[in-house]
């Protein structure tokens, strides 16, 4: 794997690599990426776990952190607090920028799973990566999703004249902390779901974790309530509003 321009959406900014159990890593021109193993050279790869203190309660347990990643975005948002931090500084092995969160592809695989021939579920976003989250497609192969065919797309796919009919639009994007959400105007009934970016959330990994589960709850519980509706006696600024009770009712902290 080679690093490739920052400025590119949804970008590998660095690679690193270290033989030796330190905090850092250094940085590298290439990595090799090898499947259910971890990046070759690495003091991390293998298929048990390679963390000392995992290690000395359980050398036997699958190794689920081969591979470490952290967004750019992170070291962005601490470097005016007067951190200056670099790509390999956390001891990751893949800087990225710019990857997909997908809260709207959570909401699809849960949609699409429960919804069977009701509903066609389609996900989107105002800045898309190249792929989703990582962990989020984890999350939902775990639950039995079908994560083959998911994707980051952008909104404006939905939009044009061949886009397919949207009955409903509904937007998780967190408004309060300044993200943008699509207009559709008059084209659907629109309602708002704001939820938490997961890529911006700086935490443990059992914190991140939790945060996913929570998330990911909170959807399905959404989309079951959406699903219980009852379409045919209510009017379109009815169904707006329940749309938007339902988000108004059911936040994640």
């Amino acid at each position: 794997m080679n690093p490739v321009e920052p400025h590119a959406r949804g970008a590998v900014v660095a690679v690193a690599q270290s033989r030796g159990h330190h905090f850092s890593k250094r940085i590298a021109l290439s990595i090799r990426l090898i499947a259910g193993f971890g990046v070759d050279g690495d003091a991390h790869a293998g298929a048990t776990v390679k963390h000392r203190s995992r290690v000395a309660r359980d050398p036997s347990q699958p190794n689920l952190r081969q591979v470490h990643l952290i967004h750019q975005e992170l070291f962005d948002e601490l470097r005016p607090r007067g951190f200056n931090i670099a790509p390999g500084d956390f001891g990751e092995n893949v800087t990225t920028s710019g990857i997909d969160a997908a809260r709207s592809i959570m909401a699809e695989s849960i949609l699409t799973k429960i919804g069977t021939g009701r509903f066609h579920a389609y996900s989107a976003g105002s800045a898309p990566g190249v792929a989703p989250l990582p962990p989020v497609i984890t999350k939902l192969a775990s639950l039995g999703h079908d994560v083959s065919r998911l994707a980051s797309k952008s909104w404006s796919r939905f939009t044009g004249p061949v886009a397919p009919r949207m009955d409903f639009v509904i937007a998780l994007c967190d408004t309060l902390a300044g993200q943008s959400c699509p207009d559709f105007g008059a084209l659907s009934v629109t309602g708002a779901w704001p939820l938490p970016d997961p890529a911006k959330f700086h935490g443990s990994p059992a914190e991140q974790a939790t945060m996913l589960n929570e998330i990911y709850a909170s959807l399905r519980r959404r989309i079951e309530i959406f699903m219980s509706l009852p379409f045919a006696t209510l009017d379109r600024m009815a169904l707006k509003a329940r749309l938007d009770e339902i988000g108004v009712g059911m936040q994640v902290a």
